[in-house]
């Protein structure tokens, strides 16, 4: 075999391992990527949460605020002694 023949195998080689390195580092990005996506929804998600968990905890404080007061006036127009429900 030649130099040149050596030459053009190292050359085909080299250039095989480039593209593989082109495919990793393409690889590498999409998963950095989808992670940095990621992180960002559970962020979002996070604070969709505790709002949700602020208006759920406004409306339990509300509700527990007017159960007596709705309890007397119904008990005042209604035959029938249902109390309303207690939330736990």
């Amino acid at each position: 075999m030649s130099l040149s023949d050596k030459l053009d195998e190292i050359m085909k080689k080299l250039d095989q391992l480039e593209m593989r390195m082109k495919l990793i580092e393409d690889q590498l990005t999409f998963v950095i990527n989808t992670e940095e996506k990621l992180e960002e929804t559970i962020k979002e998600n996070t604070q969709d949460c505790k709002k949700m968990s602020n208006h759920i905890d406004f409306v339990n404080n509300v509700y527990s605020s007017l159960r007596s007061p709705l309890n007397f006036i119904s008990s005042r127009f209604s035959t029938k002694q249902e109390e309303l429900p207690s939330i736990h």
